[in-house]
């Protein structure tokens, strides 16, 4: 065997050699105690890494995940700096520093078959009140409370385009935030409405072979005919919308309408009207969800 042949077979000897001490290693070395189980956990934070956060046995819906993901800022310099253990219960205290301010707080963990594991959830409850509208956090849903895993996060008024406000929230493990949002309608909020209204005003006035309701129509038809046959509409203006949101309602006021009304009168004679209103007005409900502004008609 040359030298050169059997430098390579020691080369090889030796790196499997080494992975194998380095398997054995792994095998043999003790599984995370309670202390670095939570620190882990809240390096993982640090990460955003909601996998990771898993990973050490914590509680992490796709919510969650997401959010983190979309956070303004998440925990830094986590340290375990205390930690109590009673048989197979724990409690580790985990100093942090989160938007710039120290915090500590104690993690409960429980051992298992596969190790040690948090017990509670590592989130915090975020709780945004408004005078009406909707929220929104990194796209979710907060228009009622929800849990969030630590981090800065910005809540906003909901839904986006049609309205501006936000807030930053910091939330803490276990603890609940509460922030106050004051949102203001946009332009777009007007147009968007007002072409909703538009479309469903726009089906009210196509001919038919009755006056339909919720279209805020009133027609004296009867005063010139016995029954009615169709009704015709010339559209000069349509009602221009005004939101109340306090309330969560509209007014629609200033349309111009004009209706032509073929009947019959009472000897069966065919009889044709024509009426006019300045005065078209509806009125109705205006709905604020994350994603849409919605407009029902009373």
């Amino acid at each position: 065997m040359s030298r050169r042949a059997r430098t390579a077979l020691i080369a090889v000897g030796a790196m499997i050699l080494l992975g194998a001490v380095a398997g054995i290693w792994w095998m043999l070395r003790p599984a995370p105690g309670p202390a670095e189980t939570a620190l882990g956990c809240f390096e993982a934070l640090a990460r955003a890494d909601a996998q990771g956060v898993r990973s050490c046995g914590a509680d992490v819906d796709e919510q969650q995940a997401a959010a983190l993901a979309a956070a303004d800022a998440t925990v830094s310099d986590p340290v375990a700096v205390a930690e109590e253990v009673d048989g197979d219960r724990a409690r580790v205290t985990v100093s942090y520093t989160l938007d710039g301010d120290a915090h500590r707080t104690t993690v409960e963990l429980r051992r298992g078959s596969a190790g040690w594991s948090p017990s509670t959830s590592l989130a915090g409850t975020v709780s945004v009140t408004r005078p009406w509208g909707a929220v929104s956090v990194a796209g979710i849903d907060a228009s009622v409370p929800i849990a969030l895993l630590p981090g800065v996060y910005e809540a906003s008024a909901a839904p986006a385009p049609y309205m501006t406000g936000s807030v930053g929230i910091a939330v803490h493990p276990g603890e609940t935030t509460k922030a106050e949002l004051a949102p203001e309608l946009t332009d777009e909020s007007t147009t968007a409405a007002q072409a909703q209204l538009e479309s469903y005003l726009g089906e009210c006035t196509a001919e038919a072979a009755e006056i339909r309701p919720h279209c805020g129509i009133r027609i004296p038809w009867g005063a010139d005919a016995a029954s009615l046959t169709s009704v015709a509409y010339r559209v000069e203006a349509m009602p221009q919308i005004v939101l109340t949101p306090e309330s969560a309602s509209f007014a629609a006021t200033g349309g111009v309408l004009i209706a032509t009304v073929h009947g019959l009168d009472a000897n069966g004679a065919e009889v044709q009207s024509t009426y006019r209103t300045d005065a078209w007005s509806v009125y109705g409900d205006v709905v604020f969800t994350v994603e849409a502004l919605r407009i029902a008609v009373r």
